[in-house]
């Protein structure tokens, strides 16, 4: 009696059941569905080399990954930063002189409007162009009890009392980048043209006074710059390959651009003084010629997590420039400087956050693009700035 009632209970399951799970009436086993769907889903995760790419161009690496749906991005960008510092050749830290005498401090701002367009858009290669206009404005702080002006006799240069407290540029345009991109699944390559458009150099005439070695103590007529640099005045050509290994929570990335800066003539003024009376003996007008061998090497390399919708990273950057000392917006060398090239290394944390149903992100990094790259903070270096406090707050579109 009981094998027959086995054999009943068993045959009564195979009529009423299924091997996957399917009752009767067509519909299926909740506990059976719910275990396939799992299986399912893990079989799906991908550890390395999912569908999502990042188009860095050296300006982008902090707003996520490039969206394949969005063949449009567009990005607004808001820094600030403070400089007093640079490396002289030694690796030591040393105040900045402004003209390469006036100790103090450069605030600076920025606001960057860029849009990229991918003409071809698959999963796996994009081929597309875009743009960044730069704007904003520098603004120098004279050190408290300085008296470090220059005046230029005949018998050679001599100082007197600064005749500012703060010298500065109109909140205006810097630049236009203008580039092209090729993406691969990992690699990725790019280049483009920066067009300069800070204002032009502006002079004044002051009388400087406390002069030593000139009769009177003041020297009267003296022309300076009546605006600080926001640019070196300087068009540039760049190119460069970039990387992108991305997984599920985990992100690499890298690259490397060089800048090659092209020549150019600007306006250029001096006083020279005559010793026993104080006024100006010769007054010369003409052109600076800015040559085109201070190229600029920038190479990074970062990791970042993935943590819901957040993204923190960090990249390790070393900039070398290779003729000129910090010629960057054409803060010029100073005193103890040879004018021989420069390094500086830098860290450059960032935060992504992407808001579950928004169709922007917001991003946070710790450094500032002056002109040509960002500027993290400051790890060491020789013969270049030091940065000492910076940010850059970005809205994106069109990135995950």
């Amino acid at each position: 009696m009981l094998n027959l009632a086995l054999v009943a209970l068993l045959s009564g399951s195979l009529l009423l059941g299924s091997p996957d799970g399917e009752k009767p009436d067509g519909t299926k086993d909740a506990s059976t569905t719910q275990q396939a769907s799992s299986e399912a889903s893990s079989e799906s995760v991908v550890v390395v080399g999912d569908s999502d790419e990042e188009d860095i161009i050296n300006d982008t690496f902090t707003l996520g990954r490039s969206a394949d749906e969005a063949p449009v991005k567009l990005w607004v960008s808001y820094a600030y930063s403070v400089l007093s510092e640079v490396y002289d050749a030694d690796g030591t830290e040393i105040d900045f002189e402004a003209s390469g005498f006036v100790p103090g401090e450069v605030t600076a701002q920025r606001i960057y409007v860029g849009a990229q367009i991918n003409l071809i858009n698959f999963p796996r290669f994009k081929f597309g162009g875009g743009a960044q206009l730069g704007l904003g404005q520098n603004v120098f702080e004279v050190s408290n009890g300085t008296s470090q002006f220059p005046v230029v006799t005949p018998v050679g240069v001599t100082f007197g009392d600064v005749p500012y407290s703060e010298i500065e540029t109109a909140f205006g345009l810097q630049s236009i980048k203008l580039y092209g991109m090729l993406q691969g699944k990992t690699l990725g390559l790019h280049g483009g043209y920066i067009i300069d458009l800070g204002e032009e150099r502006e002079f004044t005439t002051d009388n400087i006074s406390n002069v030593a070695g000139v009769q009177g103590g003041t020297a009267t007529g003296i022309t300076r710059r009546s605006n600080f640099d926001l640019t070196d005045q300087q068009d540039a050509i760049f190119f460069g390959a970039d990387f992108d290994y991305p997984a599920n929570w985990i992100r690499l990335f890298g690259g490397i651009d060089y800048f090659m800066i092209l020549e150019n003539d600007v306006e250029s003024r001096l006083s020279v003084v005559n010793p026993l009376d104080g006024t100006v003996a010769l007054q010369q007008d003409g052109e600076e010629r800015l040559d085109d061998g201070n190229d600029l090497i920038v190479m990074k390399a970062g990791i970042g997590f993935r943590v819901s919708f957040f993204e923190i990273g960090a990249a390790a950057q070393i900039r070398t420039q290779l003729e000129r000392t910090v010629a960057s917006e054409g803060l010029q060398n100073q005193r103890g400087i040879p004018a021989s090239g420069g390094h500086n290394g830098s860290l450059i944390p960032y935060l992504i956050i992407r808001p579950p149903n928004f169709p922007a992100a917001l991003s946070l990094k710790g450094a500032v693009q002056r002109e040509y790259a960002d500027y993290g903070y400051a790890l060491g270096g020789g013969n270049d700035l030091k940065t000492d406090f910076g940010f850059t707050a970005t809205l994106s579109v069109g990135f995950n």
